[in-house]
């Protein structure tokens, strides 16, 4: 370059020209390219807030049926809760319990909002890298938060959005090495698994597709001596957090479920043998035909979760997966189908009620996948909307939006749990029904995990301790042993200790007391609870196993109350509690069997007896599994004899 004069420019003089330029470039280009940064950062973003703000609006409040009691307190206390043990769960989960907010229910509920919000948004990231459409990508990752499965275990004290979290890391860990092959994402996926498997034993079905899938893309890769052995010792190194169950069960905290303090008893407390065999021998007792109900249940359940226009996006998704991305195709399918049919055909559980309901998280991880679809499809519709010109493509996204409101609005009635204070006051019906110093016998569920939240997280009623070694507590002085069904032959047989004790009813419980006690009961020495109970509004609840099961033993309470008021010459106080009990009532055959004995004992209602022992025994017969029957307060030969000791006219 020449000067004016004829002199060269020196270089330096030449560069900054044009770096003049080069920077005028850039201020004109900088709006531009700085709105599409922030718009791609709000979408990023809207993929973590959504999820999270619908579910904080749907949390529950306090705590839940099922399992949350228990797990309030272990992540309370750092316990040790049912088999596996869940101890990277308990210990990401306790920080939350030091949150200046809420209640400690409500802490650890929020957990679960943040694990499901962030798996959502990792699936955002993965669809993104699959279809390279911000507004695809966010259809399915929002899809995926109003999936009414996912969304209930989002609001409640639960393992499974942890789970979620950790299918949606490793899958994109594996799109992440595809993008790049780098081996430091082989290691990353080798420990995720390591650690998620300290949660939930489930994440199984997510790594063995997708190790598989590697070995399938890159062998040499995978198969590396050094990458084998490193990836080995950090698979490890993530199991390592099972150290947790010796250490918390040695340190004296309360909950200390059958106490894993051994190898022998850690091995067993991990596989889940540590449970009774016969629970165990129930859940895989089915038949093929079973596994092939389970499998197609949980297909059907897909459109039940995302609803009928998002499941056939999904569908379109399947058939329109890019060219270039096509081996996720069958990564996400390979995913979806272990943890739908593989899943059924290793556990082959019966096709009934209670197993029917107790699977339906099983299947997140494959909703995860399906979500993936989701956006795929979404990007074909967007494709051929914008070729149509900008109207269509504005039309196409509100279609997106309607569908996720209706899937939304139809799943808010069984997945949000706003104002859902069933478990609470369950819990403290249960600690009035115990008189002062007594003990609780920790056989079933819903009387034991409500108890476990009142007493170690909310330090009600002191004086009630739980009398099991299998929960850490034993030797404790009480007053009368409370339990939460009538003592049958095989509970009795499965629970030596009881020796003779006899069940009778208290409030909404039953005390262990001696048989020569027992005799003396009437339906006028029953001990109510000692203020009105807190099931006024039990209707508002949605209908699922756990919240009948509570129903039932509120009705059978009525059903008492309303024979002790028969009893003592109340009749028109008698008469309301017995219609109360029937309109409670969620065809429980016990409850049944209770009512008709009611009836013909104390002269009421004669006519009403035939029908509700012929409900029972329909119930009986079509509701129960094996395995509830094996514990259950009446037997089928019990409700037909009382069938044929009626009257022909009766």
């Amino acid at each position: 370059m020449v000067d004016p004069g004829g002199r060269k420019r020196p270089c330096v003089v030449r560069f900054f020209p044009a770096m003049a330029r080069v920077g005028r470039l850039r201020v004109l280009a900088a709006p531009e390219d700085s709105g599409r940064r922030l718009a791609e950062r709000a979408t990023s973003a809207s993929a973590f807030l959504l999820p999270l703000a619908l579910y904080l609006v749907t949390l529950a409040p306090t705590v839940t049926l099922e399992d949350s009691g228990e797990f309030i307190a272990a992540a309370h206390l750092l316990g040790v809760p049912h088999p596996s043990g869940y101890p990277l769960w308990c210990l990401v989960v306790h920080p939350f319990t030091w949150l200046p907010w809420g209640t400690v229910a409500e802490r650890v509920h929020l957990s679960s909002a943040v694990f499901a919000a962030a798996s959502c948004w990792l699936v955002y990231r993965i669809a993104l890298d699959v279809v390279r459409d911000r507004r695809a990508a966010l259809t399915g990752a929002v899809a995926l938060s109003v999936s009414s499965v996912l969304w209930s275990q989002a609001v409640v004290a639960e393992v499974y959005a942890l789970n979620a979290l950790f299918t949606s890391l490793l899958l994109w860990f594996a799109v992440r090495w595809r993008d790049d092959g780098g081996s430091r994402w082989l290691y990353g996926l080798a420990f995720l698994l390591g650690l998620g498997m300290t949660n939930h034993l489930l994440i199984t079905l997510v790594g063995g597709p997708i190790f598989v899938w590697l070995a399938w893309r890159d062998w040499r890769a995978v198969l590396q001596p050094r990458v084998l052995v490193l990836g080995a010792v950090l698979l490890v190194l993530g199991l390592s957090v099972y150290a947790y169950l010796p250490l918390r069960a040695t340190s004296g905290v309360p909950l200390n479920v059958r106490n894993p303090d051994s190898l022998e008893a850690i091995v067993a407390h991990v596989t889940r043998a540590a449970y009774a065999g016969e629970i165990e021998a129930a859940r895989t007792a089915g038949r093929g035909m079973d596994l092939l109900l389970h499998a197609g249940d949980a297909w059907r359940g897909v459109v039940v979760a995302f609803g009928v226009p998002l499941s056939l996006l999904g569908l379109l998704g399947l058939g329109t997966f890019p060219r270039d991305r096509r081996d996720l195709l069958w990564l996400t399918v390979g995913i979806a189908l272990a943890n739908t049919v593989a899943l059924q055909w290793l556990m082959t559980a019966p096709y009934e009620p209670l197993w029917i309901y107790l699977q339906r998280v099983f299947y997140i991880s494959a909703h995860q996948m399906v979500a993936v679809w989701i956006a795929v499809g979404a990007a074909a519709v967007l494709r051929w909307a914008t070729s149509r010109g900008p109207g269509f493509a504005r039309a196409a996204v509100g279609a997106f939006v309607v569908a996720i409101v209706a899937a939304a609005w139809a799943g808010a009635e069984t997945a949000s749990h706003r104002g859902d204070d069933m478990g609470e006051k369950l819990a403290l019906d249960l600690l009035d029904s115990a008189p002062p110093g007594a003990g609780f016998v920790p056989f079933s569920d819903d009387i034991v995990y409500p108890v476990l939240w009142a007493r170690w997280v909310e330090g009600l009623r002191p004086d009630v301790e739980l009398l099991s070694k299998q929960y850490g507590w034993d030797g404790e002085r009480y007053s009368v042993a409370m339990i939460g069904e009538p003592v049958s032959e095989q509970l009795r047989r499965d629970l030596p200790g009881l020796g003779d004790l006899v069940a009778v009813p208290r409030g909404i419980a039953y005390a262990l007391v001696p048989p020569t006690v027992a005799a003396r009961e009437t339906w006028g020495s029953f001990v109510p609870l000692p203020g009105p109970p807190r099931d006024i509004d039990f209707g508002r609840y949605p209908n699922d196993v756990f919240a009948d099961v509570v129903r039932a033993r509120y009705a059978a309470y009525h059903a008492r109350l309303g024979a002790k008021r028969l009893a003592d010459g109340a009749r028109e106080d008698g008469l309301r509690e017995l219609d109360r009990a029937e309109a409670l009532d969620p065809g429980d055959p016990f409850v049944g069997v209770l009512l008709a004995d009611v009836y013909g004992d104390l002269g009421v209602r004669s006519d009403r007896r035939r029908s509700l022992l012929e409900a029972a025994l329909r119930a009986y017969d079509q509701r129960l599994d094996d395995h509830t029957r094996r514990h259950y307060p009446v037997t089928r030969e019990e409700i037909v004899s009382r069938l044929r000791g009626l009257p022909e006219s009766g």
